[in-house]
C-alpha cells in the first residue's frame, strides 16, 4: 500500500538569518498547532527536526522540518517533508 506525502519549501533572504533561529520559530508554531517535536539537530549552517501528529481522521504523520543556509550568504532554505506512517 502506498502513503501520502507532502512536501513544501521556501527560500529566505535577510541579513540576520541563522538557520538555528528560523527553525525554532517554525518547530514552535508546529508544536503549538499540535505536533510532538524531537530534540533538533544544529550546527551552524543547518538545523533539523523530527514532529509526529495524527490528523483528524487520527491517521500518524511525520516529518523533518530542515533549515540550510551559508554562512556567509543571507539565504535560508526552509523544507517540510512530511509522511503519512505505513
Amino acid at each position: 500500500g502506498g502513503g501520502s506525502e507532502v512536501n513544501s519549501s521556501a527560500e529566505m533572504t535577510g541579513t540576520a538569518l541563522v538557520p538555528s533561529a528560523i527553525l525554532a520559530h517554525y518547530a514552535a508554531q508546529l508544536v503549538a498547532a499540535g505536533w510532538t517535536a524531537a530534540a533538533p539537530a544544529v550546527s551552524d549552517r543547518v538545523a533539523a527536526q523530527f514532529f509526529e501528529t495524527k490528523d483528524a481522521s487520527r491517521a500518524p504523520w511525520e516529518g523533518v522540518l530542515m533549515a540550510v543556509g551559508s554562512g556567509t550568504a543571507a539565504t535560508v532554505s526552509l523544507t517540510m517533508h512530511m509522511r503519512e506512517k505505513p
